[in-house]
């Protein structure tokens, strides 16, 4: 009998030590937090062993991996509502969408604040809760997407006053500007839907919307003509430069509104590279250096500069390689080098 009540008793003891255990232990820590619902809040919970450093890095590694729980979240509803939502055209469209979205991002991880900590003896493990309001931060964005709207609407009105006066390299480096906002406002739209899905916004009127821009952008390019002329012994390079700008939506040839590219090149030998047991690999360098002129008014608009070198067993097969180089290296930029010169 004494037996039985020693054993009841200590049952009861562990019990009434585990209930005190559930009833220390905050409900945020398995995930749910009464205090920061769901619907209103974004929440993350961090936890790091309590044997590991001291207590001030403690704290910082769990209020880190508390508030990059956050960010996994954000993340992974960007991923789903841009690959479900959004078809984004062009050769760069996938990247430059893609640096849009971290950058704005990373704007509404800035909103997140760490409010407990749990330091847990028994598991001995500390805890911490990182907490996001999901409609201050969408209204923050709200802010930042009317700011960029105004800018936005300069940038138009810039773009048609340049473009009314002839000037269409000017009036596209303004609509260019103009369509990489409208891509960041897009990328804000998802995001305050994401943070208050019953908002369902439209930022943007018609006019700045980022196909319309796009066909703004392409209507002026077929208004500019470009002249390639190259001359050196990297002259090759020319056919490279008129592929370049076809593939960016340019025409080449003579007639109004026609800027002349004129390029001259060099090809340098810059000497050996010793790669042992009797090898040795030749180096060469090919340079443009490229005038942008506007032929209507002989004005010197521009300057573009590039490099390229190359090394091979032989210095015909150097030069070459050099040229090929060259060649490339301004097929695939020759298009943004004329959109930054400006």
């Amino acid at each position: 009998m004494r037996r039985i009540i020693a054993v009841s008793a200590m049952l009861l003891m562990v019990l009434s030590f585990a209930s005190a255990y559930a009833r220390s232990r905050p409900d945020w820590v398995d995930g749910a937090s009464k205090k920061y619902p769901q619907p209103q809040f974004f929440i993350g919970v961090g936890a790091v062993p309590m044997g590991k450093g001291g207590r001030k890095q403690q704290m910082d590694w769990a209020g880190d991996a508390a508030r990059a729980e956050i960010a996994k979240s954000i993340k992974s509803e960007v991923k789903v509502t841009t690959r479900s939502q959004r078809t984004v055209g062009g050769p760069k469209a996938g990247s430059t969408q893609t640096d849009v979205v971290q950058a704005t991002s990373r704007q509404v991880l800035e909103g997140v604040e760490v409010k407990k900590y749990y330091r847990d003896k028994r598991e001995r493990m500390l805890y911490a809760l990182a907490v996001l309001d999901r409609y201050k931060a969408a209204k923050n964005l709200e802010k930042r997407a009317q700011r960029i709207k105004q800018d936005i609407v300069s940038e138009v009105d810039a773009a048609g006053e340049m473009k009314d006066g002839k000037r269409y390299l000017n009036a596209l480096s303004h609509y260019d500007r103009a369509l990489a906002m409208a891509t960041e406002i897009t990328e804000i739209e998802d995001l305050i839907n994401i943070l208050k899905p019953s908002a369902s916004l439209s930022l943007m009127e018609a006019p700045y919307h980022e196909s319309t821009l796009r066909e703004a952008i392409r209507r002026v390019k077929k208004l500019i003509r470009f002249r390639v002329a190259i001359e050196g012994p990297a002259a090759k390079v020319r056919g490279y430069a008129i592929r370049g700008l076809s593939k960016a939506g340019y025409f080449t040839g003579g007639g109004a509104n026609a800027y002349e590219l004129k390029g001259t090149t060099d090809v340098t030998y810059k000497g050996t590279i010793d790669m042992g047991e009797d090898m040795t690999m030749q180096i060469f360098q090919a340079d443009l250096d490229m005038e942008v002129i506007d032929k209507a008014s002989g004005e010197t608009v521009g300057a573009l500069t590039w490099s390229a070198s190359a090394n091979e067993k032989s210095r015909a097969m150097a030069e070459k390689s050099a040229v090929r180089a060259l060649g490339r290296y301004v097929e695939r930029s020759i298009a943004e080098k004329l959109g930054n010169i400006l």
